[in-house]
């Protein structure tokens, strides 16, 4: 009874349709800051955290919608004892020190904290149409982990470890928000020895999607990330638009040339089946 009231504690501290197209400047975004006392790791460390439980709970509840493109996490048919075990999963990851790991394992565990805890939250607070009504609209500040002795929120773990750690900007690829607009939920636990690759898979996909990138008449209409993390892509809409033209086919990459304008679009309502 004693684990089952700390990981009802520290697992996580607590426990419609929303499109916008337009060409409207968007709310100003956390800017990269690093959390100095995270940028540390041991790069001789053979340590590779078990990540088989989040594994094991993709598989059951992550549904690859090959029609829409956008996977689906069936958070309304995860039952208590699933639950249980993700609470279990979130509370063992907050009882290591990520600094021991080597970058790669690092970068898995920072991963799948994230989109872990994002599924918890979900299932936890049962949002009717999008994560953004939980907890005021404060979702992603509230302080939910407890990791070697430091509190930190979503936004601290995005903004103060995985951007500024590792300056990889496929990392907005595969952070999961559980929105129907943003990066995929992945069906493959993140792992030292796979991220590199699925982080490659994981731009591939959402590059190649509409809800990414989109033409409507003479206009270009990208994913509001693109403009919420602008300075991780070049810096400014001429260096996104560079980034982008690599990573698309030739013939996508001419039209991104050739559009006049660029307009933003995200779906905010929940990726649910």
């Amino acid at each position: 009874m004693k684990l089952m009231k700390n990981i009802g504690r520290f697992g996580l501290l607590t426990v419609a349709m929303f499109v916008v197209v337009s060409n409207a400047i968007a709310a100003p975004t956390p800017s990269s800051e690093l959390i100095v006392f995270w940028n540390d790791s041991e790069s001789t460390s053979g340590l590779q955290p078990d990540h088989s439980p989040w594994q094991v709970l993709l598989e059951k509840y992550v549904t690859e919608d090959a029609e829409l493109g956008v996977n689906r996490f069936n958070y309304d048919g995860v039952g208590k004892e699933d639950e249980l075990s993700l609470r279990a999963y979130l509370f063992y990851l907050q009882n290591l020190d990520p600094r021991q790991l080597n970058k790669q394992a690092q970068k898995a565990y920072w991963l799948n904290m994230y989109n872990a805890a994002i599924v918890l939250i979900v299932i936890a607070q049962k949002p009717d149409n999008s994560i953004r009504t939980v907890d005021s609209r404060k979702v992603w500040k509230k302080e939910r982990f407890n990791i070697a002795r430091q509190t930190l929120s979503l936004d601290e773990i995005e903004h103060g470890i995985l951007r500024p750690i590792f300056t990889d900007e496929r990392i907005h690829f595969a952070i999961h928000k559980a929105t129907m607009g943003g990066a995929n939920i992945i069906p493959v636990a993140f792992t030292g020895n796979n991220v590199e690759l699925l982080l490659d898979e994981a731009r591939q996909s959402f590059l190649n999607h509409t809800r990414s990138i989109d033409f409507r008449g003479k206009s270009l209409v990208l994913s509001r990330m693109f403009k919420w993390y602008e300075d991780d892509f070049g810096g400014n809409s001429s260096e996104v638009r560079d980034y982008l033209k690599k990573h698309v086919s030739p013939e996508t990459a001419i039209k991104i040339e050739r559009a006049q304008n660029v307009r933003y679009q995200y779906d905010w309502g929940l990726n649910r089946p």
